[in-house]
């Protein structure tokens, strides 16, 4: 296998913070990496030079893996990482193809995949291996179990706070909720959010598992967080990822309430917007997965410094011509 800096790397969801993410962190070792989004004027589509900006259908756009393929294929690339919820069934269900073409992903596997996006399924697989809380879909849940309880409505499936709600008392729920197929319920869960960054080798051994304190959150990514050694939250996360079979990448939400300790939030089984302030501490999880995935030793990181982050804009700039406006 090639070494690192002789790597071309694709990755996708160039408007994200991600991408980007991944991106200042891969591109210090020397790789060629391309960038892709469906929208032209993405930022992070100018981090890298012209030839490597690439325009993409969405990822629930029947062409979407096929034009990625014929990115790959073009442009030789060794290794896809997709960093948007929406594409990633769509690039695990066809694996074998990008195998066979030499392309190798970034993402654990599809049954994994398959039980992580949906939030119900995920809770009832982690119910007996960890706390979970109270949970059921909403449509066949009965007010009783819900009596003096403060509640989260939201969808089965979806990214970020897309359609969450929070109601004081099950009464408050719309009755029109309980018409929809696709929303559960949970217990509101108090106390502070961690955001855990973990990268597991492809045999399943866990390398880095890194939580940061969500302080303050736009469209919910992480502007101002710090990093925090809180073991309960560690141990909990490590069962979750040996529970899930998890490998590569990960962020895994986690509210670490005083009354009951870490209870799950959700799984984005892909690099997350916060992961700067992860790297900065010492775990450098993109090199890590992509050295595994080349069959590089990747050493464990046993510990990382308790740093903290604020964000600002950064500007990149460039000829007015070199903007793709699609």
């Amino acid at each position: 296998m090639k070494n690192l800096n002789e790597l071309n790397v694709l990755l996708t969801g160039a408007g994200g913070p991600a991408a980007i993410c991944a991106f200042k962190s891969l591109n210090k070792t020397g790789m060629n990496i391309h960038m892709a989004d469906m929208d032209g004027l993405s930022a992070g589509l100018y981090l890298t030079k012209e030839t490597n900006r690439h325009i993409i259908p969405g990822g629930v756009d029947p062409s979407f893996v096929s034009t990625v393929m014929d990115i790959c294929n073009k442009h030789n690339i060794d290794i896809l990482i997709p960093t948007v919820d929406c594409e990633l069934l769509n690039i695990a269900e066809q694996k074998d193809q990008f195998e066979k073409a030499g392309i190798q992903l970034l993402l654990t596997k599809q049954s994994v995949l398959d039980q992580i996006m949906n939030k119900h399924n995920l809770l009832f697989t982690l119910k007996d291996d960890v706390q979970v809380g109270p949970f059921d879909m909403l449509k066949n849940t009965s007010k009783e179990k819900w009596a003096n309880t403060k509640v989260v409505v939201k969808p089965v499936s979806g990214s970020g706070s897309r359609g969450v709600e929070f109601y004081d008392d099950f009464s408050l729920i719309p009755k029109s909720k309980f018409e929809e197929d696709n929303l559960m319920i949970q217990e509101f869960a108090t106390g502070p959010e961690y955001s855990v960054d973990v990268m597991v080798s492809a045999n399943g051994d866990i390398k880095a598992a890194v939580p940061r304190l969500r302080m303050r959150t736009d469209s919910g990514v992480s502007v101002t967080g710090k990093v925090e050694k809180n073991q309960a939250v560690i141990d909990y996360v490590e069962t979750i990822i040996n529970t899930m079979g998890l490998t590569y990448v990960a962020n895994i939400q986690v509210i670490d309430s005083p009354i009951h300790g870490p209870r799950l939030i959700e799984i984005n089984p892909r690099f997350s917007g916060g992961l700067s302030l992860v790297i900065q501490s010492g775990a450098d999880t993109p090199v890590m997965a992509i050295q595994d995935i080349i069959g590089q030793e990747v050493d464990k990181v046993e510990d990382f410094r308790e740093i903290a982050m604020v964000r600002s804009f950064t500007e990149t700039y460039l000829e007015a011509g070199e903007l793709i406006n699609n």
